[in-house]
């Protein structure tokens, strides 16, 4: 799945992760393989704008990798933060708060590992969208300050990694417009 996904063929990357989840299933694979082929299935289905399925296979994938390697923060932060993230560009604010909020606690554990600047102020931005729609005042305002404290000591800090915000209007409205992705980011 992953090299088809690579190269930009989402169909044939959800066929399979599909397979690979199958195999998982009737004990062909590990358990750490079955959570990660769910998470590139929902990743993939996410991709396709299947939304609500790839969702349910992302959250069987933190479920999974809670239960498989529960100490694997890494893991654990790249399924809280990319859920918290499809929410977010799926206009679901609320349902992204919760997965922001343990992404932020997961990068406070010792296990986390070195996490950029620009990595840590893109999630928590991320998250203070969010928390507009689904925080109260006192969770509003630790985020600010979180952000505060990065920018003071590293500055406006750019994304470490930048990615198109994919919703189903953008996609339909580039579509409409007949323009290629590059295009429609100019636009």
């Amino acid at each position: 799945g992953l090299t088809a996904s690579g190269r930009g063929d989402y169909f044939q990357a959800a066929a399979l992760y599909s397979r690979s989840i199958s195999n998982a299933e009737i004990g062909r694979a590990p358990a750490a393989g079955k959570a990660m082929a769910y998470y590139g299935y929902g990743r993939t289905l996410c991709l396709l704008g299947e939304f609500e399925e790839g969702v349910e296979a992302l959250e069987t994938s933190l479920e999974l990798q809670r239960e498989v390697e529960p100490e694997s923060v890494p893991e654990l932060l790249r399924r809280t933060s990319v859920l918290g993230r499809i929410h977010l560009d799926t206009g679901d604010h609320a349902a992204a708060v919760p997965y922001f909020r343990e992404a932020n606690e997961l990068v406070s554990t010792p296990g986390a590992g070195r996490i950029a600047p620009g990595d840590r102020l893109s999630l928590l931005r991320d998250y203070r969208v969010a928390a507009e729609a689904g925080a109260d005042d006192d969770e509003r305002a630790r985020i600010d300050e979180e952000i505060a404290l990065i920018v003071s000591e590293h500055g406006e800090s750019p994304r470490a990694y930048d990615y198109e915000r994919v919703t189903p209007e953008a996609v339909a409205e580039r579509r409409a417009a007949d323009m290629s992705p590059e295009e429609f980011r100019r636009k």
